[in-house]
């Protein structure tokens, strides 16, 4: 591993830990049988935002979460693989 792919490594692991930092919420304010009222919020993965109501409720977007770490993990494949040294200059 290279000094660019060192540091790319922890630009990508930078990014994967400011997703759980701020990650993905369906916060629902309010839920009966008939109308309920939800909001999208980004709050840290262990301190889940608090709903407006005490009926309310917080839930974990864990989809929008999965498809942000994988953004990741091409991104940093993609760019490992072109910040490759090449055969003949590792040799120098």
């Amino acid at each position: 591993m290279n000094k660019n792919q060192r540091i790319l490594t922890w630009l990508a692991l930078a990014a994967f830990g400011l997703t759980l930092f701020a990650a993905p919420w369906d916060v629902t304010d309010y839920a009966d049988s008939t109308m309920s009222v939800s909001r999208k919020q980004y709050a840290p993965i262990l301190a889940p935002p608090k709903p407006k109501t005490e009926m309310g409720s917080a839930r974990l977007d864990a989809s929008v979460l999965v498809v942000e770490w994988f953004a990741i993990g091409v991104v940093y494949g993609g760019l490992f693989l072109l910040t490759k040294e090449s055969p003949k200059a590792a040799i120098k």
